[in-house]
């Protein structure tokens, strides 16, 4: 949504690749991998979103069954982020924008120190700048979800569904917390029994495509 990015040359090359090598690929959307690894106490019924680096992908199913039109993807991830982080400040970098999001941050802590000097000001910079874009970035997720499920026929829930969210850039402490307030927010109908992150966010995935 929102981009002209295609994926369908790099999945036929890789299929070609895999089939020359005798294997039979299987392509598997991200978000319906998490939702197969961490949906299996509602029966696969609910949201699943993969927050990855150059996309972020949206699952949403009904008994695990696939619906081309609820299997879409946002064209921002955290890499967008990273580089819109880095753009506010002179001298700040995006590998040290990166570097200081792994040592790990809090989206809803929006300070800056601008009596430090040196890396510690560089460091206090970054944390300010990943702050305001983790939270766009979360905006403009909520809204492409909302604006792609209001455009849809949805299927018929017998009651409030989950929300699960994997991914490296869902690592913030408090990024569920930030989620869940944009989400009430944006005022859509359709009702959540809980949002949560992944067990283990990153290996869900591989969980996922195993199953």
């Amino acid at each position: 949504l929102g981009s002209e990015m295609s994926f369908e040359y790099h999945k036929a090359q890789i299929e070609h690749i895999l089939s020359e090598l005798g294997y039979e690929p299987r392509p598997i959307q991200e978000a319906r991998a998490i939702a197969l690894s961490e949906l299996a106490d509602s029966n696969f019924t609910g949201i699943a979103i993969s927050c990855g680096s150059g996309t972020t992908t949206v699952w949403l199913g009904l008994m695990g069954m696939d619906n081309p039109n609820f299997q879409f993807s946002i064209g921002i991830g955290g890499d967008w982020i990273d580089n819109n982080a880095a753009e506010n400040f002179a001298g700040l970098t995006r590998t040290k924008v990166q570097t200081v999001k792994e040592k790990g941050i809090k989206i809803s802590e929006f300070s800056g120190d601008n009596t430090l000097q040196g890396n510690a000001l560089l460091e206090s910079q970054a944390r300010q700048a990943l702050s305001i874009y983790y939270r766009e970035y979360i905006k403009n997720v909520v809204k492409g979800i909302k604006h792609k499920l209001e455009t849809e026929q949805l299927p018929e829930f017998d009651g409030p569904i989950p929300l699960v969210i994997a991914g490296g850039t869902s690592m913030p402490s408090d990024f569920i917390e930030v989620f869940k307030q944009e989400w009430e927010k944006a005022k859509f109908s359709l009702e959540f029994s809980d949002f949560r992150k992944a067990t283990n966010p990153i290996p869900s995935f591989a969980k996922g495509f195993l199953i």
